[in-house]
């Protein structure tokens, strides 16, 4: 039994971003609370297996794909440099603009052919 496939890549990156992310920012200056770590995993387990059900559902075509894996590894390595200086923060800005703009459009194409074919996400349940 394999333990890390790249074809789980997808699956990690969006935890990162939709659950990892968000807990650590939590975390930070929370007060104390009887039932805390529970309550944080069931309000991570909420949107996760929402949002991770819809994208793992529906993929692009495969030249869309091919087509977006260099654009986006671009982005990433534009970004990281651009957080390497303070003079390049008006960059960094823009890069991470296009970034957000990106996995927006990418999640609402995402949401929109999850509608469009209801009946296989229906289908899937």
């Amino acid at each position: 039994m394999e333990f890390w496939k790249w074809q789980y890549i997808k699956d990690i990156l969006i935890w990162v971003l939709f659950a990892g992310v968000p807990l650590c920012y939590k975390a930070i200056g929370v007060s104390v609370e009887e039932n805390y770590f529970s309550n944080m995993i069931l309000d991570n387990l909420r949107l996760a297996v929402l949002v991770e059900f819809i994208i793992g559902s529906f993929t692009f075509k495969l030249i869309v794909e091919i087509i977006l894996l260099p654009i986006i590894t671009l982005l990433v390595l534009l970004d990281a440099v651009a957080d390497t200086k303070p003079e390049y923060a008006p960059a960094k800005k823009f890069i991470s603009f296009l970034m957000i703009l990106g996995g927006m459009v990418f999640i609402g194409f995402t949401i929109a052919e999850a509608v469009n074919s209801y009946q296989t996400l229906v289908s899937k349940l």
